[in-house]
Order: C-alpha cells, then sequence, then structure tokens
C-alpha cells in the first residue's frame, strides 16, 4: 500500500467517524432523557399514576409479579454501558455501532411516549407505542446481525448483551401489555382463560428458545426465562397451571442458555 492510499483510507475513517459524532451524542441525550423519563413517571408521578398502579386496574394471568420489574435497572445499566462505548472516540467509525445508533434514539423516544400513554391510562396508544418499540428493537437486533457478527469481547458485551437484554423483556412486555389491552376493552376469555394464557406462555419461550437456536443468545433466553419466574410467581395459588407452565418453561429456557454459553465457550476453545 503507497503512502497516498494510506493518507486516503485513514482521511475516510476520519469522515466516518466526524460523521458519526452527531448521532453519537444523540444517543447519549436520548439515553439520558429516557432514564428521566422513567424516574420522574413513579416519582411525580405522571398524570398521578406509578406504573403499578395502572397495571393493577386491568388484572391479567399473565402479568408478572412486581418483583420481576427490577430487571428493568439490569436493562438501563447494560444500556448505559452501551451508550458510553458508542460514544467513545476510538467506537465512532464502527459500523455495526454506526447501525445501531439511529434505531438506539427512535427506541428511547418511543419508550418515553409508551410511558406518556400508560400513566395517563391510555391503554390502547400504549399497546401500539410498545408495538412500535419492538418493531424497532427487533430492526436494531437485526441490523447489527446481534451474535452472528464477528466481535470482540467489548462488542458482545456492550453492544449484543444490552440490546438481547432489552428485546427479550419488550417482547415479554408486549405478551403483557396486550393482555391488557384486551382486558382494557372489555375482551374476556372466560373458562379458556388459563388454557389461553398458557398457551402465550408457551409462546414467549419459544421466542427465548429461538434466539438460542438461531444466535445462540443466552441473553434473550435468560431474560424471558425470568419474566416467565415472574409470572409464575404472581399466579402461584390463583392458577396451578399457569404457575407450573411458567416455572417449567423458565427453567428449560435457564438450561437453553448455558447451552447455548457451553458452545460459545467450546467455539473459542477450538
Amino acid at each position: 500500500m503507497t503512502a497516498r492510499s494510506q493518507g486516503i483510507g485513514a482521511g475516510v475513517a476520519a469522515g466516518r467517524a466526524e460523521g458519526a459524532a452527531p448521532w453519537a451524542w444523540l444517543a447519549v441525550a436520548a439515553y439520558l432523557a429516557m432514564v428521566a423519563m422513567n424516574a420522574l413517571a413513579n416519582t411525580l408521578p405522571l398524570f398521578g399514576n406509578t406504573t403499578a398502579e395502572v397495571s393493577r386496574r386491568y388484572p391479567t394471568l399473565f402479568t408478572p409479579a412486581p418483583f420481576t420489574f427490577a430487571v428493568w435497572g439490569a436493562i438501563y445499566a447494560a444500556l448505559a454501558a452501551f451508550v458510553v462505548y458508542q460514544a467513545l472516540p476510538a467506537q465512532r467509525g464502527d459500523p455495526r455501532l454506526a447501525a445501531a445508533r439511529p434505531l438506539f434514539v427512535l427506541s428511547s423516544l418511543l419508550n418515553v411516549a409508551w410511558l406518556t400513554a400508560w400513566h395517563a391510562d391510555r391503554i390502547v396508544l400504549s399497546e401500539l407505542l410498545m408495538l412500535a418499540l419492538l418493531a424497532c428493537l427487533i430492526a436494531l437486533y437485526r441490523r447489527v446481525q446481534a451474535w452472528l457478527a464477528p466481535a470482540s469481547a467489548a462488542q458482545r458485551w456492550l453492544l449484543d448483551v444490552p440490546f438481547s437484554l432489552y428485546l427479550g423483556w419488550i417482547s415479554v412486555a408486549t405478551v403483557a401489555n396486550t393482555s391488557i389491552t384486551l382486558v382494557s376493552l372489555g375482551v374476556d376469555a372466560g373458562a379458556a382463560a388459563t388454557a389461553v394464557t398458557v398457551t402465550v406462555v408457551a409462546v414467549a419461550a419459544a421466542l427465548g428458545l429461538a434466539a438460542v437456536v438461531a444466535r445462540r443468545d443466552p441473553a434473550f433466553a435468560l431474560v424471558v426465562a425470568w419474566g416467565l419466574y415472574g409470572v409464575s410467581a404472581a399466579r402461584r395459588g390463583e392458577s396451578a397451571a399457569v404457575s407450573g407452565a411458567a416455572l417449567a418453561l423458565s427453567l428449560l429456557l435457564v438450561a437453553a442458555a448455558a447451552w447455548a454459553l457451553a458452545r460459545r465457550a467450546n467455539g473459542r476453545a477450538a
């Protein structure tokens, strides 16, 4: 390679990094706005409602136990690590991070919009926003080729893991939001409620297993397992069928995640 071509290559890389800078800082701002809104939503509380109070107005068999929502702490911590990592000057020109930034900004705005609708008790609107957030995170997950693209350990932990956790939990939250939306509209499964919920639990578990089979993604499976464990705990003493199915499938997902981790460890050792 000539000195001239080296110079041109360096110039292109510098240009990419410079062009990525606005999106990098937008990602930081969007994250801070999202976290601030989540904090204010329950401390004010927004529209006089906490998140849990709105949920309690529309009881469903799929709503997880309150402790389950502590997972947001882990998700926001993982996203904070991503935000710091993607803002580092050395990472500005990385193509996977460049693909993630615009969709992350959009996902943060949708998160804030969902909170506003939920606390305002606009359940149908919250459902539409939740579906939009789910679609946005699926697009991000696919665009960065999470767990498929060759990646350093830093990118696995600071890009793939955060968005696997986020997408996995929003997948569970979408099912819960949909159940609540149906209740808010007066839809009642009646005697079939238990069978319908067990089916929904199985579908959620299938999503976690699909992530393991297709991508060997342990984080997605683990966060879905946590959600199903929360469903099991919430239905204990109320519905043995739902509680038992959710617990069994939660354990299956933990085993699948362990298998994925073992396969990845063996792949590195080979």
